[in-house]
């Protein structure tokens, strides 16, 4: 929940590069929680997706990149825009496992799956980052909710009462002002940013967020998106 982000995916470019990969709990216990008052995140990025959740979405499909070393820690965060649910998980990747017919992080048997099936479209935003869950993430993989494929990249951002925010991709100099979320209640997460990654399935696109305040800029973040192969 610290460090989350959440890119938003239009359909049609990232799919799994195989069946058989998979990713399994560290642990036992799945963990998440939904409190009766709103929590404001204290994270800049708080969601990378491929596509936002419908009411039929019953999981999260990270788009695995081709090449990740067997045991590879990978986090997965998600948070409700109005500040009540979250969830902070680390999965291991083991790509010799059956992948599930469904999306490979499967929130159906959540304990509050009756909450979640509520959340449609910017109201509820996940992250998947490489690396344990004690990191700050930096590495983020392209997201869906259910598996569904696409080009256009949406950054769901906390912008801490910024006048302005904006994403620049570094490798090419494109830069995206970003808008106010298309959500009711925007305690965890109040920006949305949309790029559009065609033509770029198997790179890695490092990004710098700038925010201004009173016409001041703020810090830089950098982080990157790895986007799968089809």
């Amino acid at each position: 929940m610290r460090y989350l982000v959440f890119l938003a995916l239009g359909l049609g470019l990232w799919a799994a590069p195989a069946d058989a990969q998979s990713l399994q709990l560290d642990g036992e216990v799945f963990n998440e929680t939904l409190r009766e008052s709103a929590e404001i995140s204290g994270a800049l990025i708080v969601g990378v997706q491929v596509r936002n959740k419908t009411a039929a979405s019953t999981g999260i499909d990270p788009k695995l990149p081709a090449g990740l070393p067997p045991g590879t820690p990978v986090c997965v965060r998600v948070v409700s825009a109005n500040g009540l649910y979250d969830s902070e998980n680390q999965f291991n990747y083991l790509p010799d496992a059956p992948r599930p017919p469904g999306p490979q992080i499967d929130l159906s048997s959540s304990r509050h799956k009756d909450y979640l099936g509520q959340l449609t479209e910017s109201e509820i935003a996940a992250a998947v980052s490489l690396g344990p869950c004690d990191d700050t993430p930096e590495h983020f993989l392209a997201t869906s909710w259910g598996r569904a494929d696409g080009t256009k990249v949406t950054l769901f951002l906390n912008g801490f009462q910024a006048d302005a925010v904006f994403v620049r991709v570094l490798d090419t100099g494109e830069t995206v002002r970003c808008t106010d979320a298309k959500v009711e209640v925007a305690t965890a997460y109040d920006t949305e940013c949309t790029l559009e990654f065609s033509g770029m399935a198997g790179r890695k696109v490092p990004l710098s967020i700038e925010r201004f305040q009173n016409r001041q800029p703020a810090p830089a973040t950098n982080i990157t998106i790895e986007l799968a192969r089809p």
